[in-house]
This record gives C-alpha cells, sequence and structure tokens, in this order.
C-alpha cells in the first residue's frame, strides 16, 4: 500500500492507494468516532459493487447509507436541495462524517457540502474509477450557478482519500485509456521519461499493469504543486488543469458523446502544434509528443467519430470560448508545452489559432475510418 500525505496551513489530507483497502483504512482512522457516518454511494457503483460495499460498511457503527441518482446535476440548487434532504432524515451534527463512494462531477457537488454545512464537516472520498483516483489531491472545487459552469467554488480538501484499486481491476480499455491521458498530462508538466516510457509501451502491447504505482506517482506530482501554490496565486495549479480550455470549449456542443479526457487529449495535440509554431518546443520534443498521440488515437478512433468531431471545430466559437476563458481576460492567453516545463502566452494572434486548428484539423483526418 502506497500513502501520500498533503500538510498545508489550512489543510491537512491522507491519501491511501492500495487493493482491497477501505475497510481497514475506515477502521484504523477511526471512523467509528463520529456520530454518525453517511456513505452517500453513486447509483452505477451500487449496482456494480453491492456485496463489496456491505463488507466495507457492515462493521462501521452509526452509518447510513444514501444511494444518490444518477441523474443528480453538480449545480447550487441541486446542493441546496441534498443538504435539506440529508440534514431532514439524518439530523447531521458537526460530529457527522459524509464518506462518497463514487466518481465524475458529483464529488464536487458533496465535496461543496461539507465544505459548509455547519461551517465544515469531515468529508472521506473513494473514488471508484481511474480518472478520480489520480484526480482525488486537494484542488478547487466548484459547482454550477445560473447555468454558468463552475460560478460559484472554494478550496477544500477530503480528510482522507481512499483509492482501492479493488474498483478498477476489471475496468474495460476504453476506461485505461482515458485515465492514460490524465497521465500523460503529467509527464508533459514533468517531463518525466519513466512514465513516458510506460504510457507508451502499455499502448504499443494494450497491456496495462503498475496501476498502483503509477496512481502515486501521478498523485505526488500534483501533490508537489499544490502544496507549493495552495491558492494558484502564482498560477502553478494551471500546469494541472492545462490544455483544459478546448475541452471545456468542445463539451458544449451536444452532437457528439465524448468524454472531457478524450477532449484533453485533443487539446494536448493542438497545444504541441501551436508550441512549435511559437518556438517553445524543438522538433525532436514535438515529434515524441505526436508518437504518443498517434498510439491514442490509433486505440480512440475504435470509440470516437472523428469525422463528426471535426464539423464543429468552428474557427470564431473556438476564438470566442479562447478569449472568454477565466484565464484570458478577452485576449488569447494559454499555457502551451515547452521543453522542460511549460509556459504562459498572452495576447496569441488570432491568425495563428486558424492556422494551428487547420492543421489540427489535417491531423486527425489521419484518423478516420
Amino acid at each position: 500500500m502506497h500513502k501520500v500525505k498533503v500538510n498545508t496551513k489550512l489543510f491537512k489530507q491522507e491519501i491511501f492507494i492500495g487493493n482491497n483497502i477501505v475497510k481497514e483504512i475506515l477502521m484504523d482512522n477511526n471512523s467509528c468516532n463520529y456520530d454518525k457516518i453517511i456513505f452517500i454511494i453513486d447509483e452505477n457503483v451500487n449496482n456494480s459493487y453491492k456485496d463489496y460495499l456491505y463488507k466495507i460498511v457492515k462493521d462501521i457503527q452509526n452509518h447510513e447509507i444514501f444511494i444518490l441518482s444518477n441523474n443528480t446535476k453538480k449545480d447550487y440548487k441541486s446542493c441546496w436541495e441534498l443538504i435539506i434532504e440529508l440534514s431532514e432524515k439524518y439530523n447531521i451534527s458537526r460530529n457527522t462524517c459524509i464518506c462518497w463512494i463514487g466518481w465524475g462531477k458529483i464529488w464536487d457537488l458533496l465535496w461543496f457540502i461539507s465544505s459548509i454545512y455547519m461551517r465544515w464537516i469531515d468529508f472521506i472520498f473513494i473514488p471508484t474509477t481511474l480518472m478520480s483516483q489520480v484526480d482525488s489531491i486537494i484542488w478547487k472545487i466548484a459547482v454550477d450557478c445560473w447555468n454558468k459552469k463552475n460560478l460559484v467554488w472554494i478550496f477544500w480538501s477530503p480528510k482522507i482519500n481512499i483509492c482501492d484499486t479493488y474498483f478498477i481491476n476489471n475496468l474495460p480499455k476504453y476506461n485505461i485509456l482515458q485515465w492514460l491521458i490524465e497521465v500523460w498530462k503529467h509527464w508533459l508538466i514533468e517531463n518525466d521519461e519513466n512514465i513516458i516510457k510506460y504510457i507508451n509501451n502499455s499502448l504499443q502491447k494494450s497491456k496495462f499493469n503498475k496501476i498502483e504505482n503509477i496512481i502515486y506517482r501521478s498523485l505526488k506530482i500534483k501533490k508537489k504543486y499544490i502544496v507549493k501554490d495552495l491558492y494558484d496565486k502564482n498560477w502553478l495549479h494551471k500546469a494541472l488543469s492545462l490544455w483544459h480550455t478546448f475541452s471545456n470549449f468542445l463539451e458544449k456542443s451536444d452532437k457528439l458523446n465524448i468524454q472531457h479526457w478524450e477532449w484533453v487529449l485533443f487539446w494536448i495535440i493542438f497545444e504541441a502544434f501551436l508550441s512549435l509554431k511559437l518556438k517553445y518546443i524543438l522538433d525532436e520534443n514535438f515529434e515524441n509528443i505526436i508518437f504518443t498521440s498517434n498510439l491514442f488515437m490509433n486505440l480512440f478512433k475504435d470509440f470516437i467519430d472523428i469525422k463528426n468531431m471535426i464539423t464543429i471545430l468552428d474557427f470564431e466559437e473556438l476564438i470566442k470560448s479562447l478569449k472568454s476563458d477565466k484565464i484570458s481576460n478577452w485576449n488569447i492567453k494559454l499555457l502551451v508545452i515547452t521543453n522542460n516545463w511549460y509556459e504562459i502566452v498572452d495576447n496569441i494572434k488570432e491568425e495563428i489559432i486558424k492556422e494551428i486548428l487547420l492543421k489540427f484539423i489535417k491531423y486527425l483526418n489521419n484518423f478516420i475510418k
């Protein structure tokens, strides 16, 4: 079992990574000392792992189980409705703990509730996908409001995160590929040659092992950025959300059923062309990025309608989205790949974006079936 400790002036967080470890960690960390612990479980997770979940909770004293519908939205209205429902049903106090078992955008909702209810109550997070496990460290959490994405937000931390690989031992290849995009992003930030070798070998062989160790290393990378700059005043966190601008733009389209992390992959490719154009990376490093992106694309093309995707890559809409992004302040400001790290580039000309978009579309055309 691996353990990551995150200590800041305001937050202390312990992250445990291992197989079949949830019950052990909960019992060892005095979960029974709460007046009650409310296990809020994703509906799909409950359906898939009911027997394992029963073994986890059956010896926890004063526990309650609340199954959260898949239709729950991550917005301010849902936040207040859920607070009222939980408080009336379970009489939540300051000595109550919420334990979320699941994944996806709803973790923001429950994380947010724990940070504001009675000023705060303890929160334990048990992520059940590879993506949520490598993304489970202290972070900015947000809920939607007035149809605006992530408008209300706060810095907050679970007390404990338990990354139990039991939940991911039999994941389909598609889900593992999504996770590897996040790991690849970390390599691009850190320039870690060992991780990129692991990614390339895994993609070439379609064989994925040492997952527990890779989760641990990814979380160590995220910890470094967050501890150095907890409130993101020096923009160090931007490296962790590198290339999400494009994905957020494309996710607005209702024409495609493509997950967030596929869009992140596409933006990494787009940024590689941009970084080369702006001379922030050498030809050799560009070719290395494209080599790995080709491996991803050859596997993803079986799941994604790339031809249809190209039809929504509208230049005017992209420019509008880039200018209105939270880091841009109505000019085009992007984080670009460099040979050793990343760089924030301001006032990028629209004609350069148009040139790169055309190159990007030409690249995508190579993978249309």
